[in-house]
C-alpha cells in the first residue's frame, strides 16, 4: 500500500496530512496514524419524522411537507428548521426519477449542538418524543456535504513474509456484543478492527437488544455459520493461507428437512424474528432492489465510551 506523503484524498486539496510515529508491532507488522483537517461546522441535531403520502419518513421530496411539521413544532414550543440538499438519482425506480436527475431531499431538524455536545441533543430528543414526535439524533457530518474533517486514518502494513495470520473473530455470545478491545485481547491479537455492521438500537428498544451481537450479514466462525448473509450484500472473505482477501456479494440458502421429507427454508440465524436489517432476506431480494442515493452511514464510537460490536478482523501471531 502506498502511504500518502502530504495529502490524503479527503476534504479540500490544501489540507495536509500529519503522520504519527511509525510503530513496529512485530517483525513485518507496522502501525502508523495520519491526521488531516480541522473542526468543521458540523454539529449534532435532532431529526423528526415527516408525513408524506400517508407515510412517516425521515426525509421527503416535497419541501411543503417538511414546512408543515415546522408549524406543529412551533405550536409546541420548538424552533425547527428544514435542511435541504440535492442528491443524484443513481438507480431508476420509476419514470419520474430517471438516472442522472437530481432529487430534492428535505429534513426537519431541531437544535444545534457542537461536536462534543451529543448529550444535549439526546436530551432534546427525549423532549420531542414526549411531545409526540418520532425523533433521532443525527450528526450533520454524515449528510455528505463538503467538510474539513478532521480525519484520522490508521494504517497497518503487513509484510507477506510476516509470521502472522488474519482471522475473523466473534464475541463470546451473539446475544451480547463486545468491544473490539475485548475481542482483540481474547484472541491475543496484535491488531483488530471492527468488521461488519451490526444490530445496535436505542436502549429503550428491548426487542433489538435480544441479539445485539448479531452481525448484519455473513459471519462464519471456525466453520460454523453464526449469521446468515443479507442476500446481495458484500462480505469480507478470508480464504486461508496463500489465498487473496476478497470483498464480494454473497447469498445463502439454508433449509431443514423434516423426518417426513418436507423441506423448510430458514431465513435467519441467531436474530430476532422479523428483524432483518440492510435489505436482506431469502430468495431473490438484493440490495440493488432498493434505491440508495448516497452511501449508507454507520460507525463505531471509540474511546472510553466504546460501543459493543459483534465481530472483528484481527492479526494474530502464528
Amino acid at each position: 500500500m502506498t502511504l500518502p506523503a502530504v495529502h490524503m484524498p479527503l476534504g479540500p486539496a490544501e489540507l495536509e496530512a500529519t503522520p504519527g510515529e511509525l510503530q513496529t508491532l512485530a517483525p513485518g507488522v507496522t502501525y502508523q496514524k495520519y491526521s488531516q483537517g480541522h473542526v468543521s461546522s458540523d454539529l449534532w441535531s435532532v431529526e423528526v419524522q415527516i408525513k408524506e403520502d400517508d407515510t412517516m419518513k425521515w426525509q421527503v421530496v416535497e419541501r411543503s411537507n417538511a414546512a408543515n411539521v415546522l408549524v406543529g413544532l412551533e405550536k409546541k414550543g420548538f424552533a425547527g428548521r428544514v435542511d435541504s440538499r440535492q442528491v443524484p438519482v443513481l438507480k431508476q425506480f420509476d419514470d419520474t426519477w430517471p438516472v442522472g436527475r437530481t432529487m430534492s431531499e428535505h429534513k426537519v431538524r431541531v437544535g444545534r449542538f457542537g461536536p462534543e455536545e451529543q448529550a444535549g441533543a439526546t436530551q432534546l430528543k427525549g423532549f420531542l418524543q414526549s411531545a409526540g414526535y418520532s425523533a433521532r439524533t443525527v450528526y450533520t457530518g454524515q449528510d455528505g456535504a463538503d467538510t474539513t474533517g478532521p480525519w484520522e486514518v490508521r494504517v497497518v502494513k503487513v509484510d507477506p513474509t510476516a509470521n502472522v495470520a488474519f482471522k475473523a473473530v466473534h464475541g463470546q455470545d451473539v446475544r451480547k456484543g463486545e468491544t473490539v478491545r475485548d475481542m482483540a485481547a481474547a484472541a491475543g491479537a496484535l491488531v483488530a478492527v471492527n468488521a461488519s455492521e451490526f444490530e445496535v438500537e436505542p436502549l429503550d428498544n428491548k426487542d433489538a437488544l435480544l441479539f445485539d451481537g448479531d452481525p448484519e450479514g455473513l459471519h462464519v466462525n471456525d466453520g460454523d455459520l453464526v449469521s446468515e448473509p443479507n442476500n446481495g450484500r458484500t462480505a469480507l472473505l478470508l480464504e486461508g493461507p496463500g489465498a487473496r482477501v476478497r470483498v464480494d456479494e454473497v447469498s445463502s440458502k439454508t433449509q431443514v428437512t423434516a423426518a417426513d421429507g418436507q423441506i423448510h427454508q430458514i431465513d435467519g440465524i441467531n436474530r430476532v424474528p422479523g428483524r432483518n436489517r440492510g435489505c436482506g432476506g431469502i430468495g431473490t431480494e438484493r440490495r440493488d432492489d432498493v434505491l440508495y442515493n448516497r452511501p449508507m452511514d454507520s460507525w463505531t464510537a471509540s474511546g472510553p465510551t466504546q460501543r459493543r460490536v459483534s465481530n472483528a478482523v484481527v492479526v494474530v501471531p502464528k
